[in-house]
């Protein structure tokens, strides 16, 4: 007879991965081990966020899951940024000597054919884009995808639902805005936004206000691996990293059924009284 901890495993929905292994030893060897481990979890994954603190080397590692997505489907990624970081994400692609980054031109769309490389386009050149000749789409900042009814978050969602491999990449997520949990959900085809908050919360007095249901599991410790296929890290050292070694730190014990539970999210140094 199943113990009821075991029932309640049995229950848990878990997202499904959809891309491929690889050893990373076969990465960039600019990479420190957390990034290197954080970009083989989410090549692993297919459909991934990083919510990396600043400084934490989130375009080297978008740069290098596009490079690898790339390679191992022979077809175009896109990285999606906001004007002014274009520019910085190139000059990061010369840096750490990632091959095969070019700046996107509306011009381009008028190509028979687009060769196998990742194009890096800001968000207000999304229309020009031939959505259906990317493999993969990679959204830095994207926190974007906050406001529920913005008319940038539609058309990111409805161009790129059917993107086999996407990555969204921000190191200021708002995990009590349930609407930014919801979008980034809904992008990462996981769940739809107001699926998920049918499933998991009940509506207080007001416009946007909402709480967790009862009996939903074990709350925090299940919603939130369950919503995303995610990565929080903050900074390494402080969150059981050492340069040179990999080690993880669960800092609250209601998180470690997530640790065991879920097959795609790492919690890593995430800020408990976010969750809570």
């Amino acid at each position: 007879m199943e113990s009821y901890d075991e029932l309640i495993a049995s229950k848990i929905t878990r997202v499904s991965e959809s891309g491929f292994d690889i050893n990373p030893d076969q990465l960039n060897q600019n990479l420190f081990p957390f990034q290197r481990h954080i970009v083989q979890k989410a090549l692993k994954a297919g459909r991934y966020a990083i919510f990396a603190d600043c400084g934490l080397g989130k375009t080297l590692m978008q740069l290098c899951f596009a490079e690898e997505v790339v390679k191992f489907t022979s077809r175009p990624v896109v990285i999606l940024t906001p004007l002014a970081v274009a520019a910085q994400t190139l000059n990061e692609a010369r840096k750490f000597q990632v091959e095969g980054v070019v700046r996107w031109m509306p011009e381009m769309a008028q190509n028979a054919y687009l060769p196998d490389v990742i194009y890096v386009a800001h968000y207000e050149q999304l229309d020009s884009l031939p959505v259906d000749e990317f493999v993969g789409v990679i959204l830095d900042e994207s926190s974007i995808l906050k406001n529920f009814t913005g008319a940038t978050k539609r058309a990111i969602l409805e161009a790129f639902s059917d993107t086999p491999y996407k990555l969204a990449c921000t190191a200021t997520p708002s995990p009590n805005d349930l609407n930014e949990i919801g979008n980034h959900s809904e992008f990462l085809n996981v769940l739809d936004a107001q699926d998920m908050r049918a499933k998991w919360f009940v509506r207080d007095e007001g416009m946007n206000n909402y709480r967790l249901q009862c009996g939903r599991a074990v709350g925090t410790s299940s919603i939130y691996p369950f919503v995303l296929s995610e990565i929080q890290v903050r900074f390494p050292l402080s969150s059981g990293y050492q340069y040179g070694q990999v080690y993880f730190l669960a800092i609250n014990r209601s998180l470690r059924p997530a640790h065991k539970l879920s097959a795609n999210a790492g919690i890593i140094g995430v800020d408990v009284d976010q969750l809570q």
